[in-house]
């Protein structure tokens, strides 16, 4: 077994669900598209992305190492739905933390390179960072983008964790996959905000998860009206695409460990003091977002 093969089989033994390997580079024309989006300050709040603009060359002088990345998706779909009755809380954090999870798998992934390589150099991230997650997925051949600019796995979906693992050994890239979405825009269709404002292009000023998760500021009336019930993120592009409907099969159960503790009223919700924030969330992604935010998006639904 050569190393790209080994590196593949302890992805799948540490329990992602997929995994390819991609250049530490990216195509020019996700670089592009970057800069573009960009430049059209759709990202709001999101100010740190300005950091990235020239991605290209922050990736070179930061890893200038790098021969390979390792690239992995952890599929987080729990089944059951949330209960109408309580405020909505987007699908991937109705468990434990996803950073800390990825992060631990990729770490055992990482240990086994190193005792099999002693030289091996590595730098992992997980939705932070200086790393276009969903293009070094598609390049490493683990998916395509659809049009609500989501990573779309085979035989998986959409409701999938990415993280992405550093590697100085240059291994044997996979190939990029086809776009399958075909003439279906039920994505853009059913957005109840319009910030899918077309196919492949997202407003995030306009984007329920973006309002619930990202914005610092207090919502404008227009940004309160925009929540749809939505308490933490929103899952409507996704929950309408076909090919979740079609493969929607249950991940790492990790990822569903708060479903029933977290569905509670919008009062039960406003009762919660910052302690007890804090205690509740103390293993959710959710913590990350604060108390402050958290309250500002109960008293935008309470109205």
């Amino acid at each position: 077994m050569n190393l790209t093969e080994e590196v593949l089989r302890l992805a799948t033994e540490a329990g992602f669900t997929r995994a390819g390997i991609s250049p530490p580079s990216l195509s020019s024309q996700y670089v592009k598209a970057f800069q573009k989006y960009t430049d059209a300050g759709r990202f709001g709040t999101m100010r740190w992305m300005r950091r990235y603009y020239n991605f290209a060359e922050y990736i070179q002088e930061r890893f200038p190492w790098a021969e390979s990345v390792l690239v992995v998706v952890d599929n987080y779909y729990q089944s059951g739905e949330w209960p109408e009755e309580f405020p909505k809380i987007a699908r991937y954090a109705w468990g434990a933390d996803y950073h800390k999870i990825v992060a631990r798998k990729l770490k055992r992934v990482f240990l086994k390179i190193k005792a099999l390589e002693p030289a091996t150099i590595a730098r992992a991230y997980v939705d932070a960072g200086p790393v276009m997650q969903k293009a070094f997925a598609v390049q490493a051949g683990l998916g395509w983008i659809g049009k609500n600019d989501l990573l779309i796995v085979p035989d998986v979906g959409s409701y999938c964790f990415i993280g992405t693992l550093f590697l100085n050994y240059k291994l044997q890239f996979n190939e990029p996959l086809p776009e399958r979405c075909g003439n279906c825009r039920k994505c853009l269709e059913a957005c109840p905000t319009g910030a899918l404002i077309a196919e492949h292009s997202l407003d995030a000023r306009r984007c329920t998860t973006y309002l619930t998760i990202e914005e610092e500021r207090e919502f404008s009336a227009s940004e309160a009206a925009n929540l749809h019930g939505w308490l933490y993120g929103c899952d409507t592009c996704q929950m309408v695409c076909p090919h979740n409907q079609k493969w929607n099969q249950p991940g790492d159960p990790q990822y569903g460990a708060y479903f029933e503790e977290f569905g509670k009223s919008v009062d039960d919700w406003l009762k919660l003091t910052e302690n007890e924030f804090k205690q509740v969330f103390r293993n959710s992604p959710i913590r990350r977002h604060g108390f402050a935010a958290w309250r500002r998006n109960l008293l935008a639904l309470a109205k």
